[in-house]
């Protein structure tokens, strides 16, 4: 198990990439400045649609659940939460919050974020991290309305929410830019008729789910869990060199850097062993005790934790796009794989002031990190890590990890 382990960590090093982040990250050209006056936080449709007799299909595939036209979004948010209750049912879970406690807690999340960012006009800082006023104001006001839309109901983690709809918002915001073309993919449905929600799930189950006029984005709360704290293994096994030529930090991430840390620090694969450990024997891989790394190492977990969100969040707005292309079921994945690499990277670059490394070690995080519940699982079950040679829909996990990077 824990040599197995051993390749969520090692995977991510991908030659000799520097994570090199400063309080003066990115120097935006002129030009920059006057782009920000076309972010804006709404989207062309109507939210409204007179309902109609709701009728539950699925495909032959079994890809995507499909109704007939006519579904208003109280109707998708009431699918959203009566599959939520089967799956807390099915998972034992219990809430403590109700329906308005999850939205205000989610709001108050926004509203800290809001509160702890620095106004440096033209600029908001937020840590060693720097972004420009007019985005950042557009996407905390665009994150508030991605949790509006969904009226999260009890089954969602306030937490999480918040989290999410801020990366969702991230990935809504550069395609709804004119002059960046996103629209061209969605010419189909309104951005506001995407409603993502988490449920409390065992399995790492992603998946878009279209219902009536409605895209349902469904995301397991365990996974995410498990790739907050995955997060803290990998960039614990992180070579940290201080500061360097200008930037505040730098880490080196290479293949002979991890083998040399963890050579001597059996620390991030004790952590990650333990974590695969509770999930696959309890199913709760969620831990009150968790606490984010402190100190230099808290920048890049930040990083990878938010762009691998935002990369699972583009793969599916990916799916959303291409839905009406004809496509293999392994060809569908890769096509949404490059989707959600794009504009991970354009909004990353847009929004975030950071280079294309970020969003691509973002996604190899989040792949890897599916790779390595899948063979833990199947370690669980059968006594060994079984060979990934994909499925009907899915190629395997390291194909399209090798896509990404040639990308």
């Amino acid at each position: 198990m824990k040599r197995c382990i051993k390749g969520l960590i090692t995977l991510l090093a991908i030659g000799n990439v520097l994570l090199q982040t400063r309080a003066e990250c990115y120097q935006p050209q002129a030009t920059e400045m006057r782009k920000l006056e076309t972010f804006g936080t709404g989207c062309s449709g109507s939210l409204c649609n007179p309902s109609s007799k709701i009728r539950l299909t699925k495909n032959d595939d079994n890809e995507r659940s499909q109704v007939e036209n006519g579904a208003s979004q109280n109707d998708g948010v009431l699918f959203l939460r009566q599959y939520q209750q089967e799956q807390r049912v099915v998972a034992g879970k219990e809430r403590e919050l109700d329906e308005g406690q999850v939205l205000r807690d989610a709001m108050k999340q926004a509203d800290l974020r809001e509160s702890m960012a620095i106004k440096d006009y033209p600029y908001i800082r937020d840590g060693v991290f720097r972004y420009q006023v007019l985005s950042e104001w557009a996407r905390w006001e665009r994150t508030r309305e991605v949790m509006q839309r969904i009226k999260p109901g009890i089954d969602e983690v306030p937490e999480y929410l918040e989290q999410l709809a801020r990366q969702a918002a991230s990935i809504e915001m550069v395609l709804s830019r004119q002059d960046l073309g996103g629209l061209q993919d969605f010419s189909h449905i309104s951005l506001q008729r995407i409603l993502i929600g988490t449920v409390p799930d065992h399995k790492p189950s992603i998946e878009t789910r279209q219902y009536g006029d409605y895209y349902l984005v469904i995301l397991s709360d365990s996974f995410f869990s498990f790739i907050f704290q995955a997060a803290e293994s990998v960039v614990l096994s992180w070579r940290y060199k201080g500061a360097e030529q200008g930037f505040e930090q730098v880490f080196n991430h290479t293949q002979e850097d991890l083998e040399e840390v963890l050579k001597t620090d059996a620390g991030p694969m004790e952590r990650l062993y333990g974590l695969l450990h509770r999930w696959l024997f309890t199913g709760l891989p969620h831990s009150k005790s968790f606490v984010p790394p402190s100190g230099a190492y808290r920048t890049p977990w930040g990083l990878l934790v938010d762009h691998a969100q935002r990369f699972a969040i583009a793969h599916e707005y990916g799916h959303i796009a291409n839905k009406d292309l004809r496509l293999s079921g392994h060809e569908k994945e890769l096509a949404a794989d490059r989707f959600a690499l794009k504009w991970e990277a354009i909004s990353s670059d847009e929004l975030d002031l950071l280079p294309p490394n970020v969003a691509l070690q973002g996604g190899i995080f989040y792949l890897t990190a599916l790779d390595i519940v899948h063979q833990a699982v199947g370690m669980y079950q059968c006594g060994h890590a079984s060979p990934d040679r994909g499925s009907e829909r899915h190629p395997p996990l390291r194909k399209r990890i090798q896509a990404l990077i040639q990308a």
